[in-house]
């Protein structure tokens, strides 16, 4: 599986036109925390904290997949924006509900990517 996260890492870093390998891990690490607060607010059910959190992710989440360049038909590029893309849609519904789960589900996406990323 390391093998299938360098080939990721070498992909995203000649993808991304703004951006080190080890900034998009910094900013890949502040979604997973804010991630991680959503699941928090969640449980506590603290709907504005809550809100607040969904802001940041989303925010956090459309600069990476600004970041990432998929114009040259780059596969994982395209993935790897179609599943930020997807984190940000999915963010609307995990507010309204206050489905903690799917919040972590999502960080725990990114967590591998962040790792390869510092590797």
């Amino acid at each position: 599986m390391h093998s299938v996260h360098a080939i990721v890492v070498k992909d995203i870093a000649v993808t991304s036109q703004y951006l080190t390998p080890k900034e998009v891990a910094g900013l890949i690490d502040k979604a997973v925390n804010s991630l991680n607060e959503i699941s928090y607010y969640c449980l506590v059910e603290n709907k504005l904290a809550r809100s607040k959190a969904v802001n940041k992710s989303k925010a956090l989440l459309q600069h990476l997949t600004q970041a990432i360049d998929a114009s040259d038909g780059n596969h994982v590029a395209e993935n790897l924006q179609k599943l930020l893309q997807f984190m940000i849609y999915s963010l609307d519904t995990i507010n309204k509900n206050n489905n903690p789960a799917a919040a972590q589900e999502c960080a725990s996406m990114l967590q591998p990517l962040r790792d390869a990323l510092l590797a």
